[in-house]
């Protein structure tokens, strides 16, 4: 919903240049408010004030842009903000005030940080990834941090959905990061170029590591229960390894045992306990395949699409009751939308022409409140038009 000129907003909400952020409710009020009138209309001399709705603001500079920000804590006053200058900030009183995390990583150096991970079992439990070895802990919503030695600089850390001790996370050997003379070709830890995952026990305290020349990984639908994608190929430069022989392997004991899904893979994704695989064509090394399977430990079955039609990506919208809804990119910045009914192998085209971005978003948009429910754009003669579909049991 749009006002009518910047002007009109401006004086809608007649506040103090200097705020202080209130709760997320009383935010949401404003935001409503707000709303109410660029349809209404109404004038700027009979609209409430900030002081009226009970929402006070403060500017704060930060050091750098704000790239994420997350809720710790059991309720809605702990928050953590990592910005573009690697620095962290956390509040306690809903947002009102800000405090600057300045962790000592050396005599002169304060730690920067790279990433924030929040355990949704126990949202007390945040992890602040470094680009060096070390990451912060908390155990108290972010109010103290304490610096530990990690096995390597981790790229991303994952906290386990079911439990709040186990934790995964990955990184590359000390080698990516140095200069390509100190790189050798033997395979040792010091010289090779490999991204590895590692997993935690006891709510990211300590670390084993679980394997290495790693792809990608999700934690899958039971408790200690991970796919990934690792090399076939064990030695060497990761970066020099041919990529096509990349295998999915399943476990369903974090790495005491595990089960290979399928080889020749070019991705997975794990959505609401569906593994969907792309793989090779065994018999066109341009085309490719995909393999999907209700639970990672069930066989997968090769997903049928019409055979005029290229395949040269996937991404998966959702997973609703007993469909799938998939896009298929044909061309550039194009896919088909197919449903695939999970008791059948053939997939149904449902739209044509659907936009997707450089990342493979399909220009699909849920419907909030109406599970299964879904607006898409399709480019019809140059013009882009919309589209309602429902999945499952869903109805409009």
């Amino acid at each position: 919903i749009l006002p009518p000129s910047p002007k009109f907003l401006t004086s809608a909400i007649p506040c103090s240049t200097t705020v202080e952020m209130g709760n997320l409710q009383q935010l949401m009020q404003v935001l409503l408010l707000l709303a109410c009138i660029a349809v209404v209309g109404c004038s700027a001399s009979s609209s409430p004030t900030c002081e009226e709705v009970g929402l006070k603001l403060r500017k704060r500079h930060l050091q750098g842009e704000v790239m994420d920000v997350v809720r710790t804590g059991e309720d809605e006053e702990h928050f953590v903000i990592l910005t573009s200058k690697r620095q962290v900030y956390t509040s306690h009183d809903g947002g009102r005030s800000w405090k600057h995390v300045k962790l000592r990583a050396g005599r002169k150096n304060h730690a920067i940080f790279t990433g924030v991970s929040v355990s949704p079992v126990d949202p007390r439990t945040v992890l602040l990834s470094t680009p060096d070895r070390r990451y912060a802990r908390s155990h108290d919503s972010g109010r103290t941090f304490r610096l530990h030695n990690g096995p390597v600089a981790f790229h991303d850390i994952r906290p386990n959905p079911n439990s709040a001790n186990l934790w995964l996370a990955s990184g590359f050997s000390p080698s990516c990061f140095a200069n390509s003379r100190t790189r050798g070709s033997h395979g040792d830890d010091a010289s090779v170029c490999k991204r590895s995952l590692y997993f935690s026990r006891d709510n990211g305290k300590s670390w084993e590591s679980a394997l290495h020349y790693l792809v990608d990984y999700d934690w899958g639908s039971c408790k200690e229960c991970v796919v990934v994608s690792m090399h076939r190929e064990q030695k060497g430069h990761q970066f020099s390894l041919n990529q096509r022989e990349i295998l999915v392997v399943y476990t369903q004991d974090l790495f005491n045992h595990k089960r290979q899904i399928i080889s020749a893979a070019l991705g997975f994704r794990h959505v609401k306990n569906h593994l969907f695989v792309a793989a090779q064509d065994p018999g066109n090394s341009d085309g490719m395949h995909l393999y999907v399977s209700r639970h990672p430990a069930d066989p997968l079955r090769r997903v049928k699409f019409p055979k005029d039609v290229p395949q040269r990506r996937y991404s998966v919208v959702d997973v609703v009751a007993h469909q799938s809804m998939i896009s298929v990119e044909h061309s550039d910045g194009l896919g088909d939308l197919y449903v695939l009914e999970h008791s059948e192998t053939e997939a149904v085209a449902v739209l044509h022409k659907v936009p997707r971005d450089r990342y493979g978003h399909a220009s699909v948009t849920p419907i909030k409140g109406l599970n299964g429910g879904y607006i898409a754009n399709v480019v019809s003669e140059s013009v882009s038009v919309g589209y309602a579909i429902v999945l499952g049991a869903a109805s409009l």
